[in-house]
């Protein structure tokens, strides 16, 4: 799964990049050979002669260049190469441990407002419950309007807390989306 987010295949198609251009910079220890063909018509005709004065051709040319010393050119830009190379695979390792650990806590981030919601729910039907009950102890004359007003505050703000962790709940798997670089 970690393989797959946004951020590890970024930082290992930067690896992958500088690897080939290491393989670029010790390509210039190999000669370079080329080949050239060519064909050519020319002439012309004179209007006195019955025979045309055309000719064609065609040319070939092989070389080859190796070179042997540059003033050690090469070689810096392949040790540069090299680090480049080095330093993006260390990189793409960092990337890959930072997305795991944060792959983590946001797992954990969900659970735990998961878990959340079954709470919030629960004191929901705690708080109708006491609603109820103070309801028919008023409506007996057991309680006072007081009792009745501090419950339905209480079942209120109990409700409002639902929908508060349901909203968490919500971003907390946004965020893992968002690490993860898709929907779940």
């Amino acid at each position: 799964m970690i393989a797959n987010t946004p951020q590890v295949q970024q930082a290992d198609a930067q690896a992958r990049a500088l690897g080939a251009q290491v393989g670029i910079s010790r390509a210039q220890y190999w000669p370079t050979f080329s080949v050239s063909v060519g064909n050519s018509y020319s002439g012309s005709v004179a209007p006195w002669t019955s025979t045309d004065g055309y000719s064609s051709g065609w040319r070939v040319i092989f070389s080859g260049q190796w070179n042997l010393f540059n003033g050690f050119s090469r070689e810096k830009q392949l040790t540069s190469a090299v680090v480049a190379r080095d330093e993006a695979q260390a990189r793409a390792a960092d990337t890959r441990r930072q997305v795991s650990a944060q792959l983590t806590q946001e797992i954990a981030a969900l659970a735990t407002a998961f878990e959340k919601i079954s709470i919030a729910e629960t004191n929901v039907a705690a708080a109708t419950e006491d609603l109820r009950v103070q309801n028919e102890r008023y409506r007996v004359g057991a309680a006072t309007i007081l009792d009745l007003l501090t419950s339905q505050t209480a079942l209120t703000t109990a409700e409002q807390n639902l929908v508060q962790v349901r909203f968490d709940y919500l971003i907390a798997r946004a965020q893992l989306e968002a690490v993860v670089g898709r929907t779940l």
